[in-house]
């Protein structure tokens, strides 16, 4: 009886032994779990951080009193007349000759633009084949038989040139590329017609090759000049537009001609 009662108590000792430690290892697993649990919450949870965003240019720190930004300006190209009636006869290289000094103020907001003004020369030659013109008359006349080897039309204005520019490198305008839009407004200084080597019936020279004509007459012209004005290039060289809003003559006094001017501009300083 007493051995029985041993072995009982030994058995009832070991249950409960055994019973202990897989509470503890249920207690240690149920941990493990809230801990495994509760990293896969922390790192889904991880905030990301996101890319600085890059520092805004103080241009208030930058100089750019003396940048070089097309203070003068030469313009060359090719000239012609839009909407010339049919018994005008332009021809040859009718050209322009331009020639400005612009101050430039480059916007502090922005330096990439700018706004320029300035005061300039406007020279237009328009050539003409096998025709003169006569402004001796009541109205400006188109001759065509009296000719000459070479004649031309010229008219120059004194202009106030504006632009509004953008370069894409403001620190060194001269190595951007540059892109600039505007309008001139010009007051007629001069007015002139100059045939060389009058030809006679046959195409020959009636008084030789070095024989020369002028003819100064301002009053068929216009007197005041507004063109719209653009130009697009790179560093000191850039190509330009203009077309002249006015007309070349005065209303009745000859045809109503605009002109149009494309070339290359060299600029700098």
């Amino acid at each position: 009886m007493k051995k029985c009662f041993l072995l009982l108590l030994s058995v009832v000792c070991i249950t409960a032994v055994f019973a202990q430690n897989k509470t503890k290892s249920s207690k240690k697993d149920k941990n493990s779990t809230a801990v495994t649990s509760d990293s896969s919450k922390q790192l889904v949870n991880i905030p990301t951080d996101k890319p600085a965003a890059s520092p805004k240019k103080d241009w208030s720190k930058i100089n750019f009193n003396n940048r070089a930004n097309d203070h003068f300006m030469i313009q060359f190209g090719t000239d012609d007349w839009l909407n010339k009636p049919s018994w005008v006869n332009t021809g040859g290289f009718s050209r322009h000759f331009n020639f400005y000094l612009m101050l430039d103020k480059p916007f502090k907001s922005n330096p990439h633009f700018s706004a320029a003004y300035g005061l300039g020369l406007t020279c237009n030659n328009i050539f003409f084949t096998n025709q003169s013109i006569n402004l001796s008359k009541d109205t400006v006349q188109f001759d065509n038989n009296t000719t000459y080897s070479k004649f031309k039309l010229t008219t120059m204005y004194l202009t106030l040139p504006v632009e509004l520019r953008y370069f894409t490198d403001p620190v060194n305008p001269n190595k951007s590329w540059k892109f600039a839009i505007g309008a001139k407004a010009g007051l007629l200084v001069n007015a002139y017609t100059k045939g060389k080597n009058l030809l006679d019936k046959n195409g020959n020279s009636a008084h030789g090759t070095s024989y020369t004509v002028k003819e100064y007459n301002s009053s068929f012209f216009d007197s005041y000049l507004l063109s719209l004005t653009g130009r697009v290039g790179w560093g000191n060289f850039s190509l330009n537009a203009d077309y002249h809003v006015t007309t070349v003559f005065k209303d009745g006094f000859g045809p109503a001609v605009h002109p149009l001017s494309i070339g290359l501009t060299i600029s700098g300083l």
